[in-house]
């Protein structure tokens, strides 16, 4: 078992010499046989050697029996430890999840915590992944499902994925390695339980090489889902248009492909997606119009022949318009504006390092009378700076394609005379700084907005 674990992290590249490696570890048979190993292994690979053992608090006396166990463990083979308590029921209650879910996500969480600038071992083995796999079968899965547990994900790496339980039990036996049996594992409330008690028990008797086989047909399927997320991530290069998607190729693609595209466009925004919002999208993608709720703050929509993601804001329930001059202003739900004044040379040094400050400056002696902050009005007429040309906002605003809901939001700037500055499009022209200006006023605005954190739990490290 030794040699095939180090082929296996040498081949794949698991961990480059001088990597910091945290070993997950609960204290059973699988993480006992992982941590050993990568203990006889440190100096063969060049690694720097930890672990982390996380108590759920979940069966009593028996959860800090556990913990226990994993404290002498370590300092037996002088590993050093780092040990979580999480109240994992009670985070199940608040979230929502079930006591799985929320134990595998604050699991990981710790993990990921500890292994910064380095990698997370966990003892996944053979046995796990065709579990994983049944479970996400009996839902209702695609081939990334049917893949099961990737040997890399992020920080983390999987060194036994290609061994079995049986396995890790026996290499236990044969170095006289101490373990603890979770007796949760015996339970037929959780659903992994009853998959490992009762699903693949009939399946080994049907087949006594079926571990074997799957291993055969995961190596199959992981080859065939490479290829297609390969193919996704050039299509969404081909097919990007600033922050959307054409819809015109994306309607041409292979449906395995265009599923993944959405996949990755939902997901690099930090969005929600299920094969329902998919299979809607693509639908009035290939329409050319129609609009999508995804969550309360962000829908999808068809503008200019492009699948483009759009923030939704609730309605003002006021307007603004506030006399202002130099300082910082906020309007809640739309943005905060920071107003600076400075001599004209000094604009210009400053100028140098940020050139967005150029079409955001203002010559402060042609403001005429009072500076207002305010919303547009009816009528409004704009002169962009360097144009030559007037427009009314409400033309402008449509040009550039700005959603109806955001153009309430957008912040201007007016004086006795006219239009001084519009959020996001710059000054106008009568007030462009240029030669015979002693003194500049540049805004600073950023947009007031928030998207729900994931929630990773707390807990406290012992």
């Amino acid at each position: 078992m030794r040699d095939k674990v180090l082929r296996l992290i040498q081949k794949e590249g698991l961990f480059p010499q001088k990597s910091r490696v945290v070993a997950a570890f609960s204290g059973g048979a699988d993480s006992s046989a992982l941590l050993h190993l990568l203990w006889s292994m440190r100096e063969e690979l060049g690694i720097s050697l930890s672990a982390c053992h996380v108590n759920h608090l979940l069966r009593g006396a028996e959860s800090f029996r556990d913990e226990e166990f994993c404290r002498n463990f370590c300092r037996e083979l002088e590993i050093p430890l780092a040990v979580y308590r999480a109240d994992v029921a009670a985070a199940a209650r608040e979230s929502g999840e079930s006591v799985e879910l929320a134990a595998r996500r604050m699991r990981g969480g710790f993990l990921e915590r500890e292994a910064a600038g380095g990698f997370a071992a966990t003892a996944h083995t053979l046995d796990d992944r065709v579990e994983t796999a049944l479970i996400n079968l009996s839902r209702g899965t695609g081939l990334k499902g049917l893949c099961s547990i990737p040997l890399r994900r992020g920080v983390f790496v999987r060194p036994l994925l290609e061994c079995t339980r049986e396995e890790t039990e026996e290499y236990c036996r044969a170095h006289k390695i101490a373990y603890v049996t979770d007796s949760s594992n015996l339970s037929r409330n959780y659903t992994r339980n009853r998959i490992r008690l009762d699903v693949v028990p009939v399946l080994r008797e049907q087949s006594p090489g079926f571990l074997r086989c799957a291993a055969r047909t995961f190596e199959n399927l992981s080859q065939d889902e490479e290829y297609l997320e390969s193919r996704a991530d050039d299509a969404l290069k081909e097919l990007s248009r600033g922050e959307g998607l054409d819809c015109r190729g994306l309607a041409g693609l292979h449906p395995a492909v265009s599923f993944r595209v959405l996949r990755r466009f939902l997901g690099r925004a930090g969005l929600p997606y299920d094969e329902q919002k998919i299979s809607l999208l693509l639908q009035f993608s290939g329409k050319g119009q129609g609009a999508l709720q995804l969550t309360e703050r962000f829908k999808a929509s068809v503008r200019g022949g492009a699948l483009v993601l759009e923030q939704v804001f609730p309605p003002l329930k006021e307007g603004f318009c506030l006399p202002v001059r130099e300082g910082e202003y906020t309007v809640p739900g739309c943005f905060r504006l920071r107003l600076l004044k400075m001599d004209y040379e000094e604009f210009e040094k400053t100028v140098n390092n940020d050139r967005n400050l150029l079409k955001n400056a203002v010559d402060y002696d042609k403001i005429m009378g009072t500076l207002l902050l305010r919303q547009k009005r009816p009528g409004d007429v704009f002169h962009p700076a360097g144009r030559g040309v007037g427009k009314s906002l409400k033309k402008l605003f449509q040009e550039s394609g700005l959603p109806p809901t955001l153009r309430e939001r957008v912040p201007v700037l007016s004086d006795d005379k006219g239009i001084v500055w519009v959020g996001g499009f710059g000054c106008d022209e009568r007030v462009l700084p240029g030669r015979g200006c002693r003194r500049v006023l540049a805004a600073e605005i950023s947009l007031l907005y928030h998207k729900n954190a994931e929630k990773t739990g707390e807990g406290e490290r012992i």
